[in-house]
């Protein structure tokens, strides 16, 4: 039996539900134009090399497929399903470990929500769907998680968004360093297999026997990074909130000038 290796990159909110020892992690990915947010389109998508991909057993076909240049040919080309409207489940079970680079954080929506006096509670109709307030969702209910920066992008300091056009908008919560990243092992299984819900429609990737495969998932725009002072992206995740507060609280690079690229998480337990 071998285990499963997952990446988790892009714009997403964690959500941890349960104790230490029968924690689970759903991923929700967020559609950035929800609300007329004028905000860059992301797409949620799931990528598997080909030769992991039992295509006699997988139900569901790929929305495309591309070719990279890196080793032979036999081990180059990759599957990427559109996860819009999507549910994942990974099919892992027993509880998940979570641990966190030192130094880093995954920010917690409900610690920024507490600064403004307001209690961060998850909206009850956050169903995926190509037109909704989440695009996809990922199910994780077993194996080993680890946060990380990859990227290595500056401190950011916490100001509330209606201050974000001021020259020298007031901090309301110090400098830290976030996460961009999440690795997850899952748990050693002679077949391992990807689940896909959405509406009464269900379908699967069957990953080839006896096999350690690797499964990426993004949500990311098609822009290249730039330069950016304050993380606007960051406010469409306060969408998955009951309440929605015009003060919300989003990063302000430091020092200003630093690298943006669609990476900073956030969490918030259920």
């Amino acid at each position: 039996m071998n285990p499963m290796t997952c990446r988790i990159y892009g714009r997403f909110v964690m959500v941890e539900c349960g104790d230490a020892d029968s924690k689970t992690l759903t991923f929700l990915m967020p559609n950035m134009r929800f609300g007329g947010s004028g905000l860059r389109a992301h797409h949620a998508v799931m990528t598997i090399a080909r030769h992991f991909v039992d295509h006699r057993q997988t139900t569901l076909a790929p929305t495309l497929r591309t070719m990279t240049d890196g080793g032979p040919a036999q081990r180059a080309e990759y599957f990427i399903w559109d996860l819009a409207g999507w549910e994942v489940d990974l099919g892992a079970k027993g509880g998940v470990a979570l641990t966190v680079e030192d130094g880093k954080e995954i920010v917690d929506l409900a610690e920024l929500e507490h600064i403004q006096k307001r209690k961060a509670t998850l909206r009850a109709d956050l169903q995926p769907a190509t037109d909704a307030i989440v695009s996809a969702s990922i199910f994780v209910g077993g194996g080993r998680a680890r946060a990380s920066a990859a990227f290595h992008t500056p401190p950011c300091a916490f100001i509330a968004l209606s201050d974000a056009k001021h020259s020298i908008p007031e901090r309301r919560r110090d400098p830290k360093f976030q996460t961009d990243i999440i690795d997850i092992t899952l748990p050693a299984a002679t077949v391992h297999q990807v689940s896909l819900k959405r509406r009464d429609e269900t379908k699967h990737i069957t990953l080839n026997e006896n096999t350690s495969p690797a499964v990426g998932f993004s949500n990311l725009c098609s822009e290249l990074p730039h330069v950016v002072d304050v993380d606007h992206e960051f406010a469409q995740y306060y969408r998955l909130l009951e309440n929605v507060g015009e003060d919300r609280l989003v990063p302000k690079v430091v020092p200003s000038g630093g690298d943006e690229d669609c990476n900073r998480q956030a969490k918030i337990c259920c």
